[in-house]
């Protein structure tokens, strides 16, 4: 993107995850406006497959995109580096590079990091799957684990804390990979705090689901509230000791903390997200936006989804800003939910539309939540690479 003049406004975007990077996708159709990307690392992952990563179902370079290569394609500058400091006043962000960034509008959308919510021994023997490093971290841990208890004849024990949509579909992916490797293998608990596994989704898929893990076989344990994490595994609130060589936190997540101390006047959340009016703006300061799980809306708070994410990047870069460009106030965003899948590896599927009406499970219905669940990744490498990295892609795995 060329150097920007005097006439052009400078956008600058914090984070390359699925908000930011739907924000800038297309930003380059806007005139007299020059795009800044500024992220830690040098490439966009998709989120919602790190657990086929973590599992070794996908390997982590059909995972990412590299930076350079997107700002080419998109005409947006590049750095990568971690922001330091804000100053609202200068409109300026001081980076870890020693750089001094100025700006017009901001984007914050830096995602999230995991809540531990204070649990003794979480932070220190639980493993994360936040990005590509921790995805492969939990790969060659379980490897590694796995192939050792097959040589002392015993399973290797994995305890999955959180029964959402991350910690199911990653139990099933580990016993996929894992199970029939060695014998024995690996024995996988999840345990989740709720009665039933997938909360968010309607009561017959959570239910079903608990089914399905436990004929595979995975040991289910509901209203199981973890008090502490160990080397040797997790204690529940009512003193159940459930014996563990690995434990992987997926119980809930919170925005990125250095938010705080990146805006320290601004208002958050319980959650340390943002608080943003109906137009992603902040609170404090109209010219600083936020999308994903950096933002939360206060007159209707939205859960910390990709679907979520990548609507309000969108908005940000399809009404947002060009109304703000313009010296107007943009149009509210307004969310529609769109359904949600979850898939455990191939063994059931399950998709819910907006409507309430659910498929999966079995039969067609199950190919049905399968073929969603496929499209959505297949969309987001689409959007992101095009057709030719598409096909390309899928020839490739077609030959192999």
């Amino acid at each position: 993107m060329p150097n920007a003049d005097k006439t052009t406004k400078k956008i600058v975007v914090l984070g390359g995850g699925i908000g930011g990077m739907n924000v800038l996708r297309k930003l380059k159709d806007l005139k007299n406006i020059s795009a800044t990307l500024i992220d830690p690392h040098l490439f966009h992952i998709c989120k919602p497959a790190l657990h086929e990563v973590a599992a070794g179902s996908l390997a982590p370079k059909d995972n990412g995109f590299p930076f350079t290569e997107l700002a080419r394609k998109f005409n947006f500058n590049f750095i990568q580096a971690k922001s330091q400091s804000i100053d609202t006043n200068t409109r300026t962000i001081q980076l870890s590079t020693g750089d001094v960034i100025d700006y017009d509008w901001l984007v914050i959308a830096c995602g999230a990091v995991p809540n531990v919510f204070h649990i003794e021994g979480v932070e220190e023997h639980a493993y994360f799957l936040n990005n590509t490093a921790d995805a492969d971290d939990i790969y060659k841990k379980v490897q590694i684990g796995v192939r050792a208890a097959s040589q002392q004849k015993r399973s290797f024990k994995v305890a999955v804390i959180g029964g959402g949509p991350t910690g199911v579909q990653l139990t099933a992916e580990l016993y996929k990979t894992f199970a029939k490797r060695h014998s024995p293998s690996i024995d996988v608990s999840i345990v989740e705090g709720a009665p039933k596994l997938l909360p968010s989704f309607a009561e017959n898929i959570g239910l079903n689901a608990a089914k399905r893990l436990a004929q595979l076989p995975v040991n289910v344990c509901l209203n199981a509230q973890v008090s502490k994490a160990t080397p040797e595994g997790i204690f529940l609130k009512d003193e159940t000791f459930i014996p563990a060589d690995m434990v992987i936190w997926t119980a809930g997540v919170k925005a990125n903390t250095s938010l705080k101390v990146l805006l320290p006047d601004f208002e958050f959340a319980r959650n340390g997200a943002l608080v943003v009016r109906n137009t992603l703006q902040t609170t404090k300061d109209p010219r600083i936006l936020a999308v994903g799980d950096c933002a939360f809306i206060a007159d209707k708070p939205l859960p910390p989804t990709a679907q979520v994410a990548r609507k309000e990047g969108i908005y940000v870069q399809q009404t947002a800003l060009p109304a703000l460009l313009e010296g107007k106030t943009p149009e509210s965003f307004v969310y529609q939910d769109q359904g949600s899948i979850v898939v455990l590896a191939q063994y059931a599927g399950w998709a819910e539309l907006p409507s309430g009406k659910t498929y999966g499970g079995k039969g067609l219905g199950n190919c049905f939540a399968h073929f969603l669940h496929n499209c959505l990744f297949i969309r987001q490498q689409y959007e992101l690479g095009g057709l030719s990295f598409v096909v390309k892609k899928f020839l490739k795995k077609k030959l192999s």
